[in-house]
This record gives C-alpha cells, sequence and structure tokens, in this order.
C-alpha cells in the first residue's frame, strides 16, 4: 500500500480520529478543574511533590492561581463541548 491509498478502516471511519480527539479534549476540563479542586481542599497546590503555591503562606496567589486553573477548565470543556455538538450535529446533514 502506497502512502496516497487509504487504508479501509479509514475509509469506514473518517472521523474517528476526530471524533476520539473531541472527547479526549472535552475530558481535559473535567480533569484540571478536578486538580483546582483538590487544591482547594488541600489547601496548597502541588507539581511533582513539590508544594507550588499555600493558602498558609501567601492567600492571594494561591485563589489567583485556583482562579484561573478554574477559569482555563470551564473555557476548555465549554469549547470542546461545542466543538462536539456542532461535529455530531453537522454529521446527519452530510447523510443525505
Amino acid at each position: 500500500m502506497s502512502e496516497t491509498e487509504v487504508s479501509p478502516k479509514q475509509e469506514r471511519f473518517p472521523r474517528l480520529k476526530t471524533v476520539a480527539a473531541a472527547i479526549g479534549l472535552a475530558a481535559f476540563g473535567p480533569a484540571t478543574l478536578y486538580g483546582v479542586v483538590e487544591a482547594l481542599l488541600a489547601g496548597e497546590v502541588r507539581n511533582l511533590g513539590r508544594v507550588v503555591a499555600s493558602v498558609r503562606d501567601d492567600p492571594l496567589e494561591f485563589y489567583a492561581i485556583m482562579f484561573v486553573g478554574g477559569l482555563g477548565a470551564l473555557l476548555v470543556t465549554t469549547l470542546s463541548a461545542l466543538f462536539l455538538i456542532l461535529l455530531f450535529k453537522g454529521r446527519g446533514s452530510r447523510r443525505v
């Protein structure tokens, strides 16, 4: 099979990689949000076992990191959910 030929699986499921990537992206937002909630409950942000920010040391820095992380998680979740909706909504119109 040359490089220009398409395998039968790719012809059968042409959008499978796109859907898998969108679902992975959609899962990234809630995973980040879980990290934010975990850090809020623990009162510290850890990276590779080291404390990056603690609510006891500098509350402003800690809550700023939590706010930015939460907004980022919300943005990624919303955009990926919209992408999935558009991906599946456009699918039905192409079958005609």
